[in-house]
């Protein structure tokens, strides 16, 4: 009753448009122009789940060729899932349906788009926006933009099951992938599985990944190859990699190339770690011992005697103004 009473005192400057702005959003210009004069009232008093269909199917048209009144007729007769193949090709199971949980106001043309994607899929995904109360934009983005092969499926539905945020799915995606390529799909997929933090799982698999071969070997100066191993020094020396954020950053950094850990067992245990500055060479950026002890001037004389040979090593910290 609201409705029937603007549009008989609306005008072109008056309630009705700004009602149409309201409501179209993004499309106002496209629904002004289908739907002139009076015809207004047919989108007006359309059923939310109507509009979004013409929202989509606007929406898939190329902005060389904007909709024009003729499309009203055909808009208004046809039935939704042929309106929708229509425009994108074909319409998936599930795709007016979900167009159906939104709320009265447009989505952006590129949602709308995005949903097409999203349903396109047919798999697990497009089955948890079938299967959802309530349509949730970020989510559809998310599922769109993901590739849509089987492993990528089931980990985001993995990552989703979780709640995870929807801004680490896609990451959580890709990292998936690359540690897969080394281990395998299925050590991913086993390891994630029923996981609390798939993404804290996934940090933990990337810090043990196998440590790139030593840059260079010196004698005395003992490389450590793996991450378990470089856990257990930290242990045992008890310095500041015990802590799990400072352990899997420094992982990363010998996993990227640029950190090379090493240790020397006499006459008392420490443990090296240099850095790389890009294609100049490497420093030694930090040398502790047990409990963080910092090494005597005769340690330091000692393993800068072992690099001497190394033109490409410097064997202590380079100026604060360098790094």
């Amino acid at each position: 009753m609201v409705q029937e009473h603007l549009l008989k005192a609306g005008s072109d400057t008056g309630p009705v448009p700004d009602l149409v702005r309201f409501i179209a959003g993004d499309f106002t210009p496209s629904v002004m122009a289908i739907w002139q004069g009076d015809t207004v009232a047919d989108y007006l008093l359309a059923s939310s789940a109507q509009r979004h269909v013409w929202h989509a199917v606007i929406a898939a048209f190329d902005d060389q060729s904007p909709p024009h009144s003729e499309l009203r007729w055909w808009l208004s007769r046809t039935r939704r899932k042929h309106l929708l193949r229509a425009a994108y090709g074909n319409c998936p199971p599930g795709m007016v349906q979900l167009l159906s949980k939104l709320g009265p106001r447009s989505q952006t043309p590129g949602f709308y788009r995005a949903a097409y994607q999203a349903m396109n899929r047919r798999d697990s995904l497009s089955r948890v926006l079938q299967h959802s109360s309530r349509i949730d934009p970020r989510l559809v983005f998310e599922i769109a933009m993901l590739p849509t092969d089987p492993f990528t499926a089931r980990l985001a539905g993995h990552a989703l099951r979780s709640n995870a945020p929807l801004f680490q799915v896609a990451e959580i995606c890709w990292l998936g992938r690359r540690v897969a390529a080394l281990i395998g799909d299925q050590s991913v997929l086993s390891a994630v599985s029923g996981a609390s933090s798939p993404f804290g799982v996934l940090r933990k698999m990337i810090a043990a990944l196998p440590f790139p071969e030593a840059p260079w070997l010196v004698e005395g100066l003992v490389p450590i190859k793996t991450s378990v191993e470089l856990a257990q020094v930290a242990r045992e020396l008890e310095n500041c990699l015990t802590d799990h954020d400072q352990f899997y950053s420094a992982c990363l950094d010998v996993q990227a190339g640029v950190a090379f850990y090493c240790q020397v067992q006499k006459p008392e245990r420490l443990l090296l770690k240099f850095t790389q500055l890009g294609r100049l060479g490497w420093f030694l950026d930090e040398c502790r011992g047990q409990a963080n002890r910092y090494p005597s001037p005769q340690e330091i004389e000692q393993f800068i005697e072992r690099l001497s040979a190394r033109e490409d090593v410097w064997c202590e910290r380079l100026n604060y103004q360098i790094v």
